[in-house]
């Protein structure tokens, strides 16, 4: 019998996923394949560092953003290489989203069995990968800044509630953005590094964009005042098209970011690097199963 893994963060989504382990191994046993399950931490960190992973069909990744970061970067640190598929079960899944994986186990599993296979650029920032999102400032980082016990009794609501908090204390901060071709010095009051369509449950910022491309979608939003910054909030949180002179959008494959002030950054919904920040990509690629709606 062929073998798959399942990692699983308890911690995401109420612990759902405990529930649906029995099941899940029971529909993959009827495919011809045994599911191991491993919780995610020393369990899964020991998995990946110690398995010969050419024997599994695919891994699983039953969490959010994070979850996925994290198996990402050990596959990498341990030089190894296996396809993985997507069990969403995080607060915003906006990765997961990116890719037409469903936030239910039963139909997520039926697109994993089903191995379509997609390479995904997979971009670096300081040398450390992520796989959909880098941020900056004081808005998109929701993640951070979400009270748990909010994430696990309104789930996505929860990133809006804080949102609207948010707003009228954000204050703009000096970056400069050095490109191959161009220099931006600006004054914003948040920026996103894409290398998918959205972040922290704004699933459309860049309804064009490609995760196979070799480039990531850049968006500085500028110094605004607080009606400006209110109007904006409520264009992504409806998935209007956003078009703004307070917006500076380019893409790239390498650029630096600097700023001298104490900006917080965020990775994939986790505490970022430190500046500068080194954005690359383009160079590397990891194997994902994707849904059949999926065209890069």
């Amino acid at each position: 019998m062929m073998k798959a893994a399942l990692i699983y963060n308890e911690k995401s989504g109420k612990g759902a996923i405990i529930s649906h382990l029995s099941a899940l191994k029971n529909k993959c046993k009827a495919k011809g394949v045994e599911l191991e399950l491993y919780k995610a931490g020393d369990e899964s960190y020991d998995f990946l560092k110690n398995e010969d992973l050419e024997r599994y069909k695919f891994i699983a990744v039953a969490g959010g953003d994070g979850s996925i970061n994290i198996t990402v970067n050990l596959l990498k640190k341990f030089d190894k290489s296996v396809p993985i598929a997507l069990l969403p079960s995080g607060t915003a899944n906006d990765f997961a989203y990116a890719l037409g994986i469903p936030a239910n186990y039963d139909r997520a599993m039926d697109i994993a069995l089903k191995e379509r296979r997609w390479k995904i650029d997979l971009p670096s920032v300081n040398g450390k990968y992520f796989i959909n999102v880098a941020a900056i400032g004081n808005l998109i980082d929701l993640s951070q800044k979400t009270p748990p016990h909010l994430k696990q009794r309104f789930g996505m609501l929860a990133y809006y509630m804080q949102g609207l908090k948010e707003l009228k204390n954000i204050k703009s901060s000096r970056v400069t953005i050095e490109t191959k071709d161009r220099t931006y010095e600006e004054e914003i009051v948040f920026l996103v590094v894409l290398n998918g369509r959205g972040a922290g449950g704004f699933r459309d910022l860049v309804r064009d964009a490609k995760l196979d491309d070799g480039k990531l979608d850049v968006l500085a939003f500028k110094k605004m005042n607080l009606a400006e910054l209110s109007l904006l909030f409520s264009a992504l949180k409806f998935k209007r098209d956003i078009k703004s002179d307070k917006i500076i959008h380019f893409q790239g494959s390498e650029f630096t970011i600097k700023s001298s002030e104490p900006l917080g950054t965020d990775i994939d919904g986790e505490k970022g690097e430190d500046f500068p920040l080194v954005f690359k990509t383009g160079y590397e690629s990891v194997e994902f199963i994707v849904s059949d709606r999926f065209s890069g």
